[in-house]
């Protein structure tokens, strides 16, 4: 004998409008809002920093790339390529370095004075207070004030024992000099800048930021759930409540004490 099905509760008339109200305004789904905005921006910022490494590393890797950067017995259709490649994914790069630090001092504006935001700040100021971090913002300001930097390379051969040529790898790096032309650094850009000889190269300092800004992040998104817990549990019920008003029942469930009001 097959067994009864399960007896559906029916939501009562109205129910839907009931739940969509008391979501609306929710603090668990405004802190859900807030935080998923900032995971938004620093996703972009993530994907730009990967993909800047990732043509990096290929120039630097792929010993064909490496002569085409310095050969000149034909046109440097690839040389030229690369260097265009490299020119948008830096300016996406610095551009979403200055959003995302903007994105997050505005959405930890609403943590002041908690411990949170404490922590916060003093891991933020000792990355803000890193070279490389100072040289990434104004590098930014340079880019996007002044003009996209002076792309060139270094192509280091190798030879075998044999004296035959052996690795080739290309570095894409900034000239430190026509840096230096521009006045609008800080004081500690301008010093490693200078500290870096006559050029910079570019994959050594994104390697570094990128590293710092994700533990940063990883810290950030640890604190998520323990600040919020209490009021994103309240909101998953709601919508859990929510599935059940519109599903008639068969999705979701209704919360175990209903509605504070008006069920």
């Amino acid at each position: 004998m097959l067994p009864f099905p399960p007896v559906l509760q029916s939501p009562p008339e109205g129910h839907r409008e009931r739940v969509q109200a008391e979501m609306r305004g929710h603090p668990g789904g405004e802190a859900h809002s807030r935080w998923e905005g900032l995971k938004r921006t620093l996703d972009v910022h993530e994907r730009n920093g990967r993909e800047l490494e990732a043509l990096l590393a290929r120039v630097s890797d792929t010993p064909e790339l490496g002569i085409e950067m310095f050969q000149n017995t034909k046109p440097p259709i690839v040389r030229e390529q690369i260097e265009a490649e490299v020119d948008q994914r830096l300016h996406n790069y610095v551009a979403s370095a200055a959003t995302l630090v903007d994105h997050t001092r505005r959405m930890l504006a609403n943590y002041e004075g908690t411990r949170f935001h404490e922590t916060y700040e003093a891991r933020r100021t000792t990355i803000s207070d890193s070279p490389v971090a100072k040289f990434i913002k104004d590098l930014r300001n340079y880019s996007l004030h002044r003009e996209l930097p002076f792309v060139a390379n270094t192509v280091n051969i190798g030879r075998t024992t044999e004296g035959t040529l052996g690795d080739v790898r290309a570095e894409i790096e900034l000239s430190c000099s026509l840096l230096l032309t521009w006045d609008g650094w800080t004081s500690g850009s301008r010093d490693f800048i200078r500290k870096s000889g006559d050029t910079i190269r570019l994959r050594h300092v994104l390697v570094q930021r990128i590293a710092l800004v994700r533990d940063l992040y990883e810290w950030i998104r640890n604190q998520y759930h323990g600040l919020h817990r209490f009021e994103i549990g309240m909101f998953n019920e709601l919508v859990d409540e929510y599935n059940w008003a519109i599903s008639g029942g068969r999705d979701g469930k209704p919360r175990r004490f209903g509605l504070s009001q008006g069920w």
